[in-house]
């Protein structure tokens, strides 16, 4: 599900991934009040080494981890809200105390694919 196009997949994933590392530094170091990051590719189902259906880097989960490991927050809160599972972010943080991850999809009873 997931394809590639030569021309522009990679520049446009490297250009999200950075935007919302970008937003995420800023308001965590009181540039700015908040932020919102509307991005294509979403990233939110790529895991650790696969891209998947059309999310090539997780750019929630990099944002989170580098403002944790940099110090620039104890604690981050992410509230995924999507019609599919986020499964990249909850792999990226299932066993990590300073990251929450909440994710709010659709189940339709199990037939919703």
């Amino acid at each position: 599900q997931t394809i590639w196009n030569d021309l522009c997949s990679a520049q446009a994933a490297r250009i999200a991934a950075g935007s919302v590392l970008e937003l995420a530094t800023k308001v965590a170091m009181g540039e700015l009040k908040n932020a919102f990051a509307l991005v294509r590719p979403p990233g939110h189902m790529a895991e650790r080494g696969e891209a998947k259906n059309g999310c090539y880097f997780n750019n929630v989960a990099i944002a989170a981890k580098y403002l944790t490991t940099q110090k620039l927050s104890n604690r981050v809160l992410i509230v995924d809200w999507d019609l599919e599972h986020g499964n990249g972010l909850q792999q990226a943080f299932y066993n990590d105390p300073n990251v929450l991850v909440i994710n709010i999809h659709r189940y339709d009873n199990g037939t919703f694919y």
